[in-house]
């Protein structure tokens, strides 16, 4: 039989007030693998290095902080730095993930 008026009403209630909740507990469930929990980065400016050319080099130090979706508290820190061409390449290479997830989306 088909749902009466009152109680699509009673269901559209319940999604608008728990869908927030409802997606983050399945997003939860059927993620199995580490996840980005968060991202923090700086610049900073060598004042001392071996050779003078590379002093007044900026450089990014970026921190991650990866979270074991099955141990929720235990959060992993993993630190780099990178150079301006280093971190040109990395930013091609997130341009090419992200131009392959567009090109799935659209198929």
């Amino acid at each position: 039989a088909a749902m009466t008026e009152e109680e699509a009403s009673a269901y559209r209630k319940f999604w608008k007030v728990h869908k927030n909740k409802i997606h983050d507990t399945l997003v939860s469930k059927t993620n199995w693998n580490n996840s980005l929990k968060k991202v923090s980065w700086r610049i900073d400016v060598k004042s001392q290095s071996k050779s003078a050319e590379n002093i007044n080099e900026p450089s990014a130090i970026v921190e991650l902080q990866i979270e074991n979706p099955e141990e929720s508290q235990k959060t992993e820190v993993v630190q780099f730095e990178m150079d301006e061409s280093r971190l040109a390449h990395v930013l091609q290479n997130m341009k090419d993930i992200e131009d392959q997830i567009v090109q799935y989306c659209q198929q």
